[in-house]
Formats: C-alpha cells, sequence, structure tokens
C-alpha cells in the first residue's frame, strides 16, 4: 500500500475549479458478500455506522445515473412526489475523524439495502466514482438545521412524509472543499440484479423475499492518490455516484434515518457527540423541480426535455455541483448510511 500525503488548505477557488479527476485509476470495488466483519484496529467507531440484520431499511435511498429513456415519471400521491422525472444521485455522508493523530484511508465499505432498488439491472459492471471533501464552516452562516419554514406542529413543503416537519429540513453552514475524486472502479459484475423488496409490504398482492443483491457489502479499495491522510478532529464527507448513465443504473443503500420523529430539529451525532449528516447531489435544475401533475410525461417536447434535463447530470457534474443535504422530495438532514471507512495509523 502507498500511503499518499496532502495538505488541507482552504481555498477560495471556485467550486468548479477544484476536484479535477485523477490521471489514473486508484479504486477497485469489491463484492463481499453478505458478511463483514470491521477490524476494530482499522475501522473506529468515528469513522463506521454499523446496521444490525433486522434494523436494516426496507426502503430505495439510491444511487442513480440513468438514461434519458429509462427515467422514471413520478405520479399519482403515492409516488413520493409527483409530477416531475425522478432525478440522477449521487449520495455520501459526512463524518468526523475520531483518531488522536492522523490516518491513512484505505477503503469504503457500503452495504445494499433491503428495498426493490437494491441492484438494478444497470448497475453490475458500471463504472463508479468516490469523491472526498474536507467539510468546514462558513464564516457567513453557522451550522444549523433551517427548518424550510415548516417548524414543529406544520407540515413539510415537500418529502416522503409531509406530515412531519423533519422532512424538508436541511443543513446550512457548512462549507464543502473538494479534496480528491477516485475512480476506476466497477460494480462488482457478479451481483444479480433485485427485482422485489426483501420484506412483507402492507400492499396486497407484491411478491417480496430476500435475494442475492439484497445486504451485499461492497469494499471501495483505494490505491495511489486516493489514500488521503485524514487529519484528527476534522470534518470530511465523501460521495459516491456513477461514472455514466445507462439503463436502470442504480443501487439503493442500506441507512437509518432520524426524520420519522415529530420533534424539532436535532443534528444526528456519531457515538463521540460529533455533529454528522448525509449528503447528496441530484440532478441539475433547481431545489424544487418544475412540476407538471400529469400521469404522463407532458407530450410537448420542449417541455418534456425541459423535465428531462432537470432531472439528469451534466457531463462532469462532480466539478460543478456542490454537495447538499436539501434534495426533493426527500432530504439526507437525518439520514446516515451503513459505512465503514478502512484506516491505517500515520507511521
Amino acid at each position: 500500500m502507498t500511503c499518499c500525503r496532502i495538505a488541507f488548505v482552504l481555498t477560495t477557488l471556485p467550486f468548479a475549479l477544484l476536484g479535477t479527476p485523477p490521471a489514473a485509476a486508484d479504486l477497485t470495488i469489491h463484492d463481499l458478500g453478505h458478511d463483514y466483519v470491521p477490524d476494530p484496529d482499522r475501522v473506529s467507531p468515528g469513522l463506521s455506522h454499523p446496521v444490525a440484520d433486522r434494523d436494516v431499511n426496507h426502503g430505495n435511498t439510491s444511487i442513480r445515473n440513468n438514461t434519458e429513456q429509462s427515467l422514471r415519471w413520478k405520479s399519482g400521491p403515492n409516488a413520493n412526489g409527483e409530477g416531475y422525472y425522478q432525478r440522477n444521485r449521487d449520495l455520501g455522508q459526512v463524518f468526523v475523524v475520531d483518531y488522536k493523530q492522523p490516518v491513512t484511508l484505505d477503503a469504503l465499505v457500503l452495504r445494499t439495502s433491503l428495498g426493490s432498488y437494491g441492484v438494478l439491472p444497470g448497475a453490475p459492471c458500471a463504472p463508479m466514482y468516490v469523491q472526498f471533501f474536507r467539510v468546514d464552516p462558513d464564516p457567513e452562516s453557522p451550522l444549523t438545521i433551517n427548518d424550510n419554514g415548516t417548524p414543529l406542529g406544520t407540515p413539510a413543503s415537500h418529502g416522503f412524509d409531509t406530515r412531519l416537519s423533519r422532512a424538508d429540513d436541511y443543513i446550512q453552514g457548512a462549507r464543502y472543499t473538494p479534496l480528491h475524486r477516485a475512480t476506476g472502479g466497477v460494480f462488482p459484475c457478479n451481483i444479480p440484479p433485485t427485482s422485489q423488496p426483501g420484506h412483507p409490504k402492507a400492499d396486497p398482492g407484491v411478491t417480496w423475499g430476500p435475494q442475492p443483491g439484497h445486504l451485499r457489502y461492497l469494499r471501495f479499495d483505494f490505491r495511489n492518490d486516493s489514500e488521503l491522510t485524514l487529519l484528527p478532529g476534522q470534518r470530511y464527507a465523501f460521495l459516491v455516484g456513477f461514472e455514466t448513465p445507462g439503463n436502470d443504473r442504480c443501487i439503493a443503500l442500506s441507512v437509518t434515518t432520524r426524520t420519522h420523529h415529530q420533534a424539532n430539529p436535532t443534528f444526528v451525532t456519531d457515538p463521540h457527540g460529533q455533529t454528522r449528516w448525509g449528503i447528496r447531489r441530484e440532478g441539475h435544475g433547481p431545489r424544487v423541480p418544475t412540476i407538471v401533475i400529469a400521469d404522463a410525461p407532458p407530450s410537448n417536447p420542449v417541455t418534456r426535455q425541459a423535465l428531462i434535463d432537470e432531472a439528469t447530470f451534466t457531463d462532469h457534474h462532480w466539478n460543478t455541483q456542490p454537495p447538499t443535504s436539501r434534495g426533493f422530495p426527500d432530504v439526507d438532514t437525518y439520514r446516515t448510511l451503513e459505512f465503514y471507512i478502512e484506516c491505517y495509523p500515520n507511521p
């Protein structure tokens, strides 16, 4: 293993000038199957979020990069938002290094969910990347949770359940500085796609049951320039995404969330009491997409293409779109990925 040392210097350059892709592949992705036991000498409590099998969510919190042809039109009151195309998305996590000395990043382990989107047909053999950021306070705004104008006791403006005032809350007061984008890895080709949820659904007639693609651990192994030096007490973040679009190019990840509470905004914290939150990038367009309530996409080609453009990524979007916890219809403010960051102590 080659240990790389980089200097973390806060820059005032525009986001678009940062995060240049590396010249050579420095990422491989391994299928660990259904079993993973973290090494306590390499995975600390602050750099992980284990989830017991019984607590794995059955939802479809997804990483997506779909072609125009495979975008899903959201219609009907039960679609968790309606009147727009489901947007392509990168997902990630903010975390704080809980070591007392610098450590060298070695790998990131994530887990697929029990949802029907666990592994869709366009994911196997698709190229993926992991981008890392340093997260610092914004000198112009304190780190806080913005309730988006819907305080406790009022309905959220959007979200999976608008009866929950938390469903549209978002983080403000954080600045994300791109550090490195690890590329060259492909989603394991051997994992079969999922076609159904891995748990019983309340909907009658829905086929369900665990499939091989559910609850699969994936190890993103970093090499060369990707083996970043992480500094003690510093807050960082990673985002994971697909490099290129494809038909049904999507995986759903194991997560936990504290959105399902009738409570005032409260930060999620790690085992050491450090604040952390989930992040994402979605499509290319306004935070709230253009809404056209209809059972099918508009027939007008200009209007339809405008909606497609909002839902898809622009080329090299990782150089121009900063992370956020604010999505539509859902937010990542109270969401935590099941993740394990493997590190080596620096000599």
